[in-house]
């Protein structure tokens, strides 16, 4: 019931609701994917073997 309620509010948003949504999630998943990266342990033993 919750499931079937909480598609139904989606579906009434607006097309400018959906944008919005969208440019922060691809901002928000470049944030999360690029700290993971820079902060991972294989890029620093990487990093390692290089030197």
């Amino acid at each position: 019931l919750g499931l079937i309620s909480c598609f139904y509010l989606m579906a009434q948003e607006s097309h400018t609701n959906w944008l919005r949504f969208l440019i922060w999630l691809v901002i928000g998943l470049v944030i999360y994917f690029s700290y993971g990266f820079w902060n991972s342990k294989l890029q620093r033993k990487q990093q390692v073997e290089k030197l």
